[in-house]
């Protein structure tokens, strides 16, 4: 009897040893503390966030929009949020802000970004008034402790532009340099004035140190472009992803450009296209960068198969001098997938073993008839080979779904923390019921990459369970030992 007491005490030590060291399987769904959904201070608004960064105490920082953030009549409100990589709120990092104060407008923080001080930088649009009219960019630095850092920062550039006028994407590199991209767009009279593609490099401390311009093409009584993604490589130079038109084929394009860091010329260029290049129209996600500086970049294509519209989405991939790797290219259509329908690749991340993990939309992923579900989101994960990993391939849709009513979910950033996971950035529609609109989703995944430190599931165990347990052992220990004395 002794003996068995005390082999099932070594038993229930050993499993929770063996469980401590256990790590959840890649791809796993972290709920606890995650899989949050909310929405602003005004229910019924548009309630976004678009870009995501983790500082080095593996704190997670979020930039968007939310309704009357900075107070009742303020309209959208550029918004920054934080949590711990438990989902806890850091609140003093719950805060908004509207360029104009009263205005009844959209102000919104497209990215997001933090230096090696822990300095927290923001990018966006803010309007100059409230007739939806004038736009500028907005750039924005908080120090570690939350506070606003107002000397040589808080930048409006380009006040008084056209709608398209924005700070879309920031990127710091190894110096503490700021590199910010984003579309300026003087055409407010609509008279085929050309927009610029622009990239602004400034230190530390906000002084500017060059700009780079890069003009798109008006045809047919429009003008195209858009600035999307930038991302620095090993060597301190610039990607940037965005896309232009051709007037001679009539189609919108890929635009991806190499730029020289330290003086801002263009390394290189390469305009690429998907399946059909006679009657396509594409849309730029994101880029990433591996450790041997290949980059991969997402988006779609609609395009006239013949008979009707079909939108794909797709990763392509460059070497670092600019060569396309065509054995890299994939497309993605959903298992809906029809006319007008919105597949679309969205965003791209890395790990540390350099797998990739592409997220975007698919249609009616989870149509049964009727209700169906619109538009959903998924995520598929590649390893190095470009083999797609079984532990993946996720879809979600949003949980409120009607008889004949559909939602439009989407997805605006993932975000890789070695040793930690995988964080999706997105919007669930109608999380609060009907009348809530765009409401902000963030769901945790395990994706720790190959040579990367185990996530415990023990602390996901209930701790009050684990103490009974070990308590249950140890009280077999003890019981061992006084037979044994008597």
């Amino acid at each position: 009897m002794q003996k068995l007491k005390l082999v099932t005490s070594m038993f229930l030590i050993i499993t929770i040893i063996a469980l401590s060291n256990f790590t959840l399987a890649d791809g796993n769904e972290i709920t606890d503390g995650w899989n949050k959904t909310f929405e602003g201070l005004t229910s019924g608004s548009n309630d976004v966030m678009y870009g995501a960064a983790a500082d080095s105490n593996g704190n997670i920082f979020m930039a968007g929009v939310g309704g009357n953030q900075s107070g009742l009549n303020t309209g959208s409100d550029a918004w920054v949020l934080s949590f711990n990589n438990s989902g806890t709120s850091n609140q003093s990092w719950n805060f908004s802000y509207s360029l104009n104060s009263g205005v009844s407008a959209t102000d919104t923080f497209y990215d997001i970004a933090i230096d090696s001080e822990n300095s927290v930088y923001v990018v966006g649009q803010g309007a100059d008034d409230d007739s939806f009219t004038y736009f500028s960019w907005i750039i924005k630095k908080y120090d570690s402790n939350s506070s606003e850092n107002l000397t040589g920062w808080n930048k409006t550039l380009y006040s008084g532009n056209a709608s398209n006028t924005k700070a879309k994407s920031i990127a710091i590199d190894s110096s503490d340099n700021i590199y910010v991209l984003g579309i300026n767009d003087p055409d407010t009279a609509f008279a085929n004035i050309p927009r610029n593609i622009t990239i602004i490099k400034f230190d530390k401390n906000g002084n500017k140190d060059w700009h780079f311009n890069e003009s798109t093409t008006c045809a047919l009584g429009s003008c195209y472009g858009t600035a999307e993604s930038l991302e620095i490589d090993s060597e301190g130079h610039l990607l940037l992803l965005g896309t232009d038109y051709d007037e001679g084929n009539a189609i919108t394009f890929l635009k991806l450009m190499k730029i020289n860091g330290t003086d801002g010329t263009q390394i290189w260029e390469q305009n690429a296209t998907l399946e059909n290049t006679t009657t396509s129209s594409h849309t730029a996600g994101k880029l990433a960068i591996d450790s041997t500086d290949n980059v991969y970049i997402t988006g779609s294509q609609t395009f006239d198969n013949g008979t009707k519209n079909i939108t794909a989405w797709t990763i392509k991939k460059f070497s670092s001098t600019g060569t396309e790797d065509s054995n890299s290219n994939k497309t993605f259509r959903g298992k809906n997938s029809g006319e007008f329908v919105e597949d679309k690749g969205t965003v791209i991340a890395i790990d540390n073993t350099d797998e990739i993990y592409v997220s975007g939309l698919f249609n009616n992923e989870f149509d049964t008839g009727s209700p169906n579900s619109g538009i959903d989101i998924a995520i598929k994960n590649f390893n190095t080979s470009g083999i797609e990993e079984s532990d993946w391939n996720k879809t979600f849709t949003s949980d409120y779904v009607t008889p004949n009513f559909a939602t439009s979910d989407n997805i605006h950033d993932l975000l890789f923390i070695e040793g930690d996971g995988l964080y999706m950035v997105g919007v669930g529609q109608y999380q609060f019921g009907i009348s809530s609109q765009d409401d902000i989703w963030l769901k945790k995944f395990n994706a720790t990459g190959k040579s990367a430190a185990a996530i415990p599931i023990v602390p996901e165990w209930d701790e009050y369970a684990l103490f009974f347990i070990l308590a249950i052992a140890l009280s077999g220990f003890y019981y061992v030992k006084k037979e044994e004395e008597n």
